[in-house]
């Protein structure tokens, strides 16, 4: 039998941002790889590791002669690009296209720059890693996967190598090496020692890394040198300098019967989920903003031959992936550093903005409009048709206090004009259509005047109760908030009493919560002040306003029904003002069952009812038996990701007042001035869904869908086939309606429509929900496309570029590359 190997590898691990800026990570970046350099050129042998494709850029841009010394060394194999990623991101976060974004961006850029294909994923500091994560790793090529976080003391698992199995099937090889990713000089036999043990228990090879890593360094003369001594150590197995693939490669050649598991690989720093809320909604922001300035710049071209702003979407996309390293999401960095992540994505969902405006216009600008009647043209970001409640804001100038709106062919649409102001000759107003709108595509309406008052003059002051046909709710006193949410179909209440209250919880942890479990130390409840005022009274939407206080903190929260809509949708404002205490939002249900479901990225999973914290996205659910029938309760979100749920409560995590970047096992010190995350406003939304049977008959991925990503509704002046648009000098060339993709079946959606790596025609992500093997048709431009097979919980890229006879149509990885 060969010898067995310990790999000895050299890396830095470099945060660009934690307790320093961006500013600060570049150079550390630099000062780093200069030192790999000079330790290449001392020995020989000397192997070393490097990840995150931004320092990369970061170097090429300040010191492109250290770039070319590092791409002559990647092509002798001594310097060794692992990850490949944009970043080493937090992955819980992150949305399902953000993760397969990483990759995408971050590879194709060292496969250009650097001429290297990077096969190992790389995540060594990460805080948690999703199910779904190996399934995305094996779409972007990469067969192998390293971690570190959580340790053996957070995660029990069979052998620290083993097949990590996805929810879809696919599997990842996967090593969580011995010890620590930073190993200095006095800890180097030690580790060597902890490996050789492993190599002697699992007759295998085993990694053992070593360098000075966080605010960079990377392996030093002494780390070089205490390897040294123990190659050729007869008590030992050879000791050699190396990389992870090489290890993983070494392994795999024996086809040895690895462990296989199952399951997410979690817990680290639990409070990361909740800490520095502005951060994590601003980040879901500006992932929705990303994808409606993608698909709608592929509409303008597929329909008004307009070229889309790839260069500026490739920007924006760096600087969101920047935004998601670990310390930086996860709100574990200095408060300099949080508010540049604040400005940074701001300026990111604007300029989004920007680019889905000129996109929809330039549309818009074409869409038959026959007459002078003015158009609102509204576009649905996802893939399927969707109808209900939709706001806009219109403006006109003709005398009548009112208006009507017809679709195309001249049906009456039902609308509600929530406030009219009448200013600069004009009148405007926010108006509610209650329409439908196909998938991925547009519907235009006529809006015209009409007689009569624009809003109504006798709504009540104050109520109690709201009902739509679907849902009836009820309010209550004190810390009640709502009271009853009752199902007229069933006349069921699957809630209980305290729904959309707040619990103030007691929390002296540090930023992250370093072995923190639970936040079950309940100190305070949120209670309502007077009675709820009647914000807007209608045919389309009934909301309350309803205020509370809890000691220095105040919240407002607006609940409301809409026509057709099974939900209770809350906007919630909260001005928080507490230290060392976290705010959670209850949703008390009597639904009786064992699991609770989450969205996780790109997918969904079930876990226990602990009430341990736990990641989530942009749902959670608790399905089982209600009074003997099935049913189930979830809980939508448009910004957090934290939760815990027990005995059928759901409670989502609001925000947390630590110190900024206060690692355990610091100590607050009296007389010392510290600087507290989450003080002030903060506005989130959240909805109450109520469901028979579980999640998936809930329709709860598209409903969560939906509650995140609102349709965009432009108003224009009239322009049809006969007459020139004002401003615009572009006739109405196109219908009045118009899909540009969609599936046939609920259960596998459209995620993503993107203009392509190569410039040609547009890529569509797909993927099933359910975890049910399913057969669909593509649908593009409204027509017949490509009939799939859909493995469960597969995800699918098509390349679809317009052809003379339809659509040119196939498939690819998540790199784009031809399958």
């Amino acid at each position: 039998m060969a010898r067995r190997s310990i790999h000895m590898v050299g890396n830095a691990h470099i945060d660009p941002v934690w307790l320093w800026t961006a500013a600060e990570g570049r150079q550390e970046t630099l000062d780093t790889c200069l030192s790999a350099l000079e330790r290449m050129e001392e020995t020989d042998s000397f192997v070393f590791c490097c990840s995150t494709a931004a320092g990369y850029r970061w170097i090429q841009e300040t010191a492109p002669e250290v770039f070319e010394r590092i791409r002559r060394r990647a092509a002798e194999g001594r310097w060794v690009v692992v990850g490949g990623w944009w970043v080493e991101p937090d992955c819980n976060i992150p949305s399902g296209e953000s993760l397969v974004r990483q990759g995408l961006v971050g590879l194709s850029y060292v496969r250009d720059e650097l001429e290297v294909d990077c096969r190992v994923g790389y995540n060594v500091d990460t805080f948690g890693h999703p199910w779904t994560l190996t399934q995305l790793l094996h779409g972007l090529g990469q067969k192998y996967y390293v971690f570190f976080r959580p340790g053996p003391h957070e995660k029990a698992l069979p052998s620290g190598l083993f097949w990590w199995e996805g929810p879809d099937g696919t599997r990842t090889l996967t090593s969580r090496p011995v010890g620590h990713y930073n190993t200095g000089p006095d800890d180097i036999e030690r580790r060597v020692r902890e490996a050789a043990g492993v190599v002697a228990a699992e007759n295998r090879d085993e990694m053992a890394f070593y360098g000075v890593g966080n605010h960079g360094g990377g392996p030093t003369r002494a780390n070089i040198a205490s390897i040294l001594r123990l190659v050729g150590a007869p008590d030992l197995p050879e000791v050699r300098f190396s990389h992870p693939e090489a290890f993983f490669e070494a392994v795999q050649a024996e086809e040895g019967n690895w462990p296989v598991v199952r399951d997410e690989l979690q817990h680290h720093a639990r409070g990361c989920y909740t800490a520095v809320a502005a951060i994590k909604a601003l980040n879901r922001r500006a992932e929705g903003a990303l994808q409606d300035a993608e698909q709608w710049s592929c509409l303008a071209e597929v329909l008004a031959g307009a070229a889309p702003p790839r260069a500026r979407l490739r920007e924006c996309w760096e600087t969101v992936l920047f935004n998601q390293f670990h310390d930086i999401l996860a709100g574990t960095s200095i408060r300099a550093a949080c508010e540049d992540t604040l400005r940074e994505n701001q300026l990111t969902i604007d300029e989004c903005h920007s680019m889905a405006l000129a996109a929809t216009r330039l549309v818009a600008a074409r869409v038959e409009a026959p007459g002078p009647a003015q158009t609102l043209v509204a576009f649905n970001p996802l893939g399927w048709e969707r109808g209900g409640v939709t706001e806009a804001e219109v403006n006109w100038r003709e005398g009548a206090r009112g208006l009507t709106v017809t679709t195309h062919d001249g049906a009456p649409v039902e609308t509600q004009i929530l406030d009219s102001n009448w200013s600069g000759g004009g009148r405007s107003a926010n108006l509610l259509v209650n329409t439908s709108i196909p998938a991925c595509g547009y519907r235009a309406l006529r809006i015209g005047p009409a007689e009569g008052e624009a809003c109504s003059k006798d709504r009540p002051t104050e109520a109690w109760e709201m009902d739509n046909g679907l849902l009836h709710v009820k309010l209550g006193s004190g810390d009640a908030w709502i009271e009853e949410i009752r199902d007229p179909a069933t006349g069921l209440v699957p809630t209980s009493v305290g729904c959309g209250g707040i619990v103030v919880l007691g929390d002296p942890s540090d930023t992250w919560s370093h072995d923190v479990v639970s936040f079950r130390d309940e100190i305070g409840r949120f209670e309502m002040v007077g009675a709820p005022e009647v914000l807007e009274w209608g045919p389309l939407r009934w909301t309350l306003r309803a205020r509370g206080a809890w000691g220095s903190s105040c919240l407002i929260q607006e609940i409301s029904l809409s026509k057709g809509r099974r939900m209770v949708e809350v906007r919630a404002e909260i001005d928080w003002q507490e230290r060392h205490r976290m705010a959670k939002l209850r949703v008390p249900t009597r639904v009786e069952g064992s699991e609770a479901t989450s969205e996780i990225a790109y997918g969904a999973v079930a876990r226990a009812q602990t009430g341990e914290e736990e990641p989530g996205q942009r749902w959670v659910d608790v399905s089982g038996d209600l009074e003997g029938v099935a049913y189930g309760v979830s809980l939508l979100n448009d910004c957090k990701y934290g939760f815990d749920v027990l005995g059928g409560e759901m409670r989502m995590s609001v925000v947390r007042s630590p110190i900024y970047a206060f690692h355990d096992p610091a100590q607050v010190q009296p007389g010392e001035s510290y600087e507290y995350t989450d003080q002030g406003v903060h506005v989130f939304r959240y909805a109450i869904v109520p469901h028979t049977g579980d999640w998936r008959e809930g329709g709860i991925p598209r409903l969560a869908a939906e509650f995140n990503r609102p349709c965009l509704v432009l108003h224009e002046p009239g322009h049809g086939t006969g007459s020139p648009g004002e401003g615009f000098g572009v006739h109405g060339t196109l219908p009045a309606e118009y899909s540009l993709a969609a599936t046939d079946q609920a259960n596998v959606d459209v995620e993503t429509i993107k203009p392509t790596e190569n410039g040609e025609g547009m890529a569509i992500r797909l993927r099933e929900t359910f975890g049910r093997p399913t057969r669909c048709t593509v649908m593009l431009g409204g027509r017949a496309g490509v009939a799939l097979e859909f493995g469960a919980r597969e995800i699918k890229t098509l390349v679809a570029a317009p052809a003379a006879a339809g659509w040119q149509v196939y498939e690819t990885d998540l790199l784009e590359r031809p399958r």
